[in-house]
């Protein structure tokens, strides 16, 4: 093989350190993702709720311990989760949806983009991005609808301009950050529809590095 004498080594001890030894069965759900979704998922340290649900549904269903795993197909960092009680958020997500379907009535369309609280960003909205009425939205294809979101790095990059010239971080040139017109009208675009002083306040609860570009 070619290895290094240590894999040798440790190969040994787990061959013939568990030889007779049974174990337990479990469930082990592996996801791959983005080096975005991963930035995401060490920020908060929580697995994404669509993909926590579904390992659950697998864990309740045959009474078995469930982890899940991600590996970031961009650079192969690994986050592992171990699934637990998700009943109570099923369902009330399953309720809503039973009463929807049984009365006949259409569900308001989803917010095409979503602020999100735990790692105080912006994110394109999954549940638009595959929905099986995404022609509801105006957009044909997955593809399409994210070709049209684009514009949440730059009200990211805008949120994270006032960050820095609020709680006072320099550039990399040591000058104080300047809030230019064009990122005036970015922030005019996202008052539009969020509170923007809610937000950055939120976002310098959060803190962290922020870019200036």
């Amino acid at each position: 093989m070619n290895a290094p004498e240590y894999l040798y080594i440790l190969g040994e001890k787990i061959i013939y350190g568990l030889k007779g030894a049974e174990f337990e069965e479990s469930i082990f759900e592996l996801k791959s993702c983005s080096s975005f979704a991963m930035d995401k998922l060490e920020r908060t340290n929580a697995p994404l709720y669509n993909n926590e649900s579904q390992a659950y549904y697998y864990k309740r269903s045959t009474q078995k311990d469930a982890q899940l795993c991600y590996i970031c197909k961009d650079d192969n960092r690994m986050k592992q989760f171990s699934i637990g009680d998700c009943e109570q958020q099923l369902h009330q997500d399953l309720k809503k949806i039973s009463d929807y379907l049984e009365s006949g009535e259409t569900p308001p369309l989803e917010p095409i983009v979503k602020w999100s609280d735990a790692d105080a960003k912006f994110e394109k909205n999954f549940n638009v991005e595959y929905s099986p009425y995404l022609e509801h939205y105006g957009f044909k294809t997955p593809e399409e609808y994210r070709d049209s979101v684009t514009f949440v790095t730059s009200w990211n990059r805008v949120i994270d301009r006032y960050y820095m010239a609020e709680i006072g971080i320099k550039t990399a040139n040591g000058q104080p950050v300047k809030i230019t017109d064009k990122n005036k009208q970015v922030k005019a675009q996202i008052a539009e529809l969020y509170d923007f002083e809610k937000i950055l306040i939120r976002r310098i609860e959060v803190g962290g590095e922020a870019s200036e570009e």
